[in-house]
């Protein structure tokens, strides 16, 4: 019987219909809650706010970097081989070749330590992060409660759908009683019938 209320020329309309009026007749149905949350763990546009949130709160600190001092460190280490060869000489006079073989380690390190005392591009820097810190707040502010707002009218317009549904099926159930009284009256003579 329920289906003359799902008479429809489409067949996405059709299937509408038939998951409405499955939903009607579920034991568990979904709370606004309920769907609310589904819609922040798989709703793909929050999803991607939240990513762009977690990004945007990272600005703060890299503007804050550039008022903090740095530090450069650098070691190296080599290895020095060298050979030397000449003439040895004892009071000007020539003794014999010479010759000396050296290998040895060199290593070199350094620390560093640089803090600006006074830099506009850096105090620049640290209040063009908060600011888009502050932002990127706002936006997830904003989206979030653009998803609450989607998750609600789509909830909303559910439940008007099932109530209509409803209505039209006690709408089709009270004129389907007055046909069939409408029939009996008429076979007892006591209404006359009319197309």
């Amino acid at each position: 019987m329920n289906w003359f209320i799902c008479r429809f020329h489409s067949g996405k309309r059709f299937l509408l219909c038939a998951a409405l009026l499955g939903l009607m007749h579920s034991a568990s149905a979904l709370t606004l809650l309920e769907a609310y949350e589904f819609a922040l763990v798989r709703d793909p546009s929050f999803q991607s706010a939240t990513r762009e949130y977690e990004a945007g709160m990272q600005n703060a600190p890299i503007g804050r970097s550039a008022l903090l001092p740095k530090l450069f460190a650098n070691y190296s280490r080599a290895t020095n081989s060298s050979s030397i060869t000449g003439q040895q000489q004892i009071n000007g006079l020539p003794v014999g070749p010479y010759q000396y073989n050296a290998n040895y380690p060199s290593d070199s390190a350094a620390i560093q330590v640089t803090q600006p005392i006074f830099s506009l591009d850096a105090l620049a820097r640290a209040r063009q992060g908060k600011a888009q810190t502050s932002f990127s707040q706002s936006k997830f502010l904003y989206l979030t409660l653009e998803v609450s707002n989607r998750v609600l009218q789509a909830y909303t317009d559910l439940l008007f759908a099932m109530d209509r549904a409803r209505y039209q099926l006690a709408e089709f159930e009270a004129f389907s009683e007055q046909a069939k009284v409408s029939k009996r009256l008429f076979e007892k003579g006591e209404a006359a019938q009319t197309d």
